[in-house]
């Protein structure tokens, strides 16, 4: 079994030595099919929409893309289950450079660096569908929540005989603290 990622849900490609000098505009929508695959994928209850209007330009052999992704997904609440809207509307910009040889090394990462670390192109093209799918994951909510979910009257009451509630238990070791003076 492996844990190398399969390939992404959606894929654009768009190849960077056919483009002029200035680059090209580009606008991409991806289809119900592709939205489809894309919710399998999240685990989510659908995906609606998911369009990116952008630019990419060549530079440096490899090539500079700056889009703003907009989407719209249906999540699950996490608390009642019911259907929770969320809105995504991402500026993306990203550098690509050649896939080397070299590049083929593990890559150490500088978190103190200001930049994420450019991406790889593949036989001179690049994958802007896999770009919209990876950012639209990132603005996704990860615990999404109505905004009137509440447990219902009940839940969490079953603590096994024996055994306290670990906020009961948190409470009971401040006020022990706060009594014994050493309180901040």
């Amino acid at each position: 079994m492996s844990d190398a990622p399969g390939p992404p849900p959606v894929s654009r490609l768009l190849k960077v030595d056919s483009l002029g000098p200035e680059g090209e505009d580009f606008h991409i929508e991806f289809d119900a099919a592709e939205r489809e695959r894309v919710a399998d994928a999240f685990d989510v209850i659908s995906v609606e929409e998911v369009v990116a209007d952008g630019h990419v330009w060549p530079a440096d052999g490899g090539a500079f893309v700056d889009f703003r992704l907009k989407g719209r997904v249906t999540q699950a609440c996490v608390v009642t289950l019911e259907p929770v809207s969320c809105d995504v509307d991402e500026r993306v910009s990203l550098h690509y450079t050649p896939s080397t040889a070299a590049s083929a090394d593990p890559i150490v990462i500088d978190i103190t660096d200001e930049d994420d670390p450019p991406e790889h192109m593949v036989d001179g093209k690049i994958d802007v569908g896999a770009a919209m799918t990876e950012h639209l994951a990132l603005g996704l909510d990860p615990y999404p929540r109505r905004p009137d979910a509440e447990l219902p009257e009940g839940v969490g009451d079953d603590v096994p005989e024996g055994r306290q509630r670990p906020f009961e238990v948190l409470a009971k070791l401040k006020n022990d603290k706060d009594d014994n003076g050493s309180g901040n």
